[in-house]
């Protein structure tokens, strides 16, 4: 019984585990070799691994092709952000020559002196061939650079530092270069990451080393390994590289090329594959009108659009370039019209010499959103055999959507309307804040705000107080000198004065009688009235009575 279980156990164990190869090989094929891409970008690109590397780990391209193994190794790292995909490869190598040593006469053959290659499958379809998705760098120690299949100068920027080991490189591809890849958790791309050793004295190539062991792997994207992207920041902000808007058929736009050369099939030029194995050329055509050389796209009806990229077709010793820097023109009220543009840099113009590269970008950023039904590119014939040669026309644009804004109230802020892209949601037009109004009223005793209705306190007010300015002034106070007359008291001047009653003598003097002291005759009847004199003295009067 006990056997029973654990063979049991076995089998379940070996389910699981073919389970997890099953699963595995299903999201990397062929069990080839997995790195993991940190999300973050490096504080410069400069050769020299920064803090911003930090958490990156390390991967080696080790395994030698050469039976005869030299000293060559490159440890490398990998990081995306959402505008490009990082690579910092530190090589090991003795050997470097001096600057004119490690220079080619084609860049092509790079391969043959000190120098890195980076291969990528950004689609990764993991095809047998390279198709429009895969890219293949070369980076020297010297700094020389070539891409194959396509010359994407305005899509890869590197540096190059020389060490006392060898050389570091640090390079930024731009992941617009292909808008098919995402920058995303979770998804995948193919890499391979070679080293070339070679003495630059001698010819040939004496060992290189690589990620997954093939070989091959150069021209076969199914043989290279696979880059997995981790999670991404949370504050992470949108892409913000060369391409600056969404692809014209992500508008919903149809689209159709068109050429003023008669006769010429340029479907391949809206194909969205920009290697150097295609393009149109309109050697010896007649043209349908006078006005030089023109490719275009139409759409099927109106749209907004940001940004032109021309990617330039072959070059031969009698032309394949316009004979003056092109410009862009749009259609619209039935006819052509110039707009305002800045190029990522300068075309060389009419100069067979200056013009040595093939399958060169320039990308034309226009100023304002610009509404149309057809976007061209146009210039002169060169004065050469006047012919001009294209490989890709791409056009992006945004579909605005105004996003409504709100109204400042009496304590809060409010914002005015803005604009973004509802395909990508990029904001093409900032909300602006509008500060709060503040509450309003009448006058210092309305409670009611006239904006909001809220109420406030207002405090009561006295208006009969009395007013402390005008308080008794003392200087008025009454004089000492005018004493309080008591003119207004009641005055009892009719009432007999008891005070003053008639004086009886001890006889009663006869009537007709004289005074006996000072011998005065007196009446009949003697009456003492109490009179009241101005200063309120009661004063004695004598009359005759009768």
């Amino acid at each position: 019984m006990k056997r029973k279980i654990i063979i049991s156990v076995l089998i379940a164990a070996l389910l699981i585990l073919a389970a997890s190869v099953f699963a595995f090989a299903a999201e990397y094929t062929d069990g080839e070799p997995v790195a993991e891409a940190k999300f973050g970008s490096p504080e410069a690109l400069d050769g020299v691994l920064d803090s911003g590397w930090d958490g990156a780990k390390s991967y080696k391209s080790e395994k030698h092709a050469s039976s005869d193994p030299t000293e060559i190794e490159a440890e490398w790292k990998v990081m995306y952000d959402n505008t490009n995909l990082y690579f910092y490869v530190d090589v090991t190598d003795s050997t470097i020559g001096s600057a004119d040593e490690e220079r080619v006469g084609y860049l092509g053959d790079l391969w043959t002196k000190n120098t890195v290659h980076i291969m990528l499958d950004m689609g990764y379809e993991r095809s047998t061939g390279y198709d429009q998705n895969d890219f293949y760098i070369d980076i020297n120690a010297r700094g020389y650079f070539f891409s194959h299949y396509i010359y994407a100068n305005e899509y890869i920027k590197y540096a190059v530092v020389l060490t006392d080991t060898g050389y570091t490189i640090e390079a930024a591809v731009d992941t617009g270069l292909t808008p098919e890849f995402k920058a995303e958790e979770g998804n995948l791309f193919g890499l391979e990451i070679w080293a070339c050793d070679n003495i630059v004295t001698e010819a040939g190539r004496r060992d290189f080393v690589t990620w997954n062991g093939h070989d091959a792997s150069f021209a076969n994207p199914s043989l290279f390994g696979t880059v997995k992207l981790l999670a991404k920041d949370e504050k992470s902000k949108g892409y913000d590289g060369v391409i600056k808007g969404d692809y014209i058929t992500d508008l919903g736009a149809s689209i159709v090329p068109i050429t003023n050369a008669i006769g010429k099939d340029v479907s391949i030029i809206v194909d969205r594959n920009k290697r150097d194995s295609q393009s149109v050329d309109t050697f010896a055509a007649s043209y349908s009108d006078e006005e030089g050389v023109w490719f275009g796209i139409e759409f099927n009806g109106e749209y907004e659009i940001n940004q032109v990229v021309f990617f330039e077709g072959g070059h031969w010793n009698d032309g394949g370039w316009f004979g003056s820097s092109p410009k862009i023109q749009v259609y619209q009220d039935d006819e052509w019209k110039d707009v305002e543009f800045t190029i990522s840099r300068e075309y060389p113009g009419d100069d067979r010499e200056a013009q040595s590269f093939t399958h060169e970008s320039y990308i034309f950023n226009l100023v304002e959103l610009t509404k149309c039904s057809k976007v061209r590119i146009i210039g002169d014939k060169n004065s050469f055999a006047g012919h001009v040669s294209i490989c890709e026309l791409e056009v992006y644009g945004h579909k605005s959507k105004v996003v409504e804004g709100s109204e400042a109230t009496c304590t809060e802020n409010g914002k005015g309307d803005g604009i973004v892209c509802e395909v990508c949601n990029k904001v093409l037009k900032a909300q602006e804040e509008v500060s709060a109004t503040g509450h309003s009223y009448d006058n210092d005793q309305d409670a009611s705000c006239n904006n909001c209705g809220e109420i406030r306190e207002v405090a009561p007010v006295t208006t009969e107080a009395p007013v402390t300015t005008e308080a008794p002034v003392t200087t008025e106070a009454p004089v000492t000198t005018e004493a309080p007359v008591t003119t207004e008291a009641p005055v009892t001047t009719e009432a007999p004065v008891t005070t003053e009653a008639p004086v009886t003598t001890d006889k009663p003097e006869p009537e007709g009688s004289s005074c006996s002291s000072c011998s005065s005759s007196v009446g009949a009847a003697f009456v003492v009235i109490a009179t009241v004199s101005l200063l309120g003295t009661a004063v004695a009067t004598r009359r005759n009575g009768k």
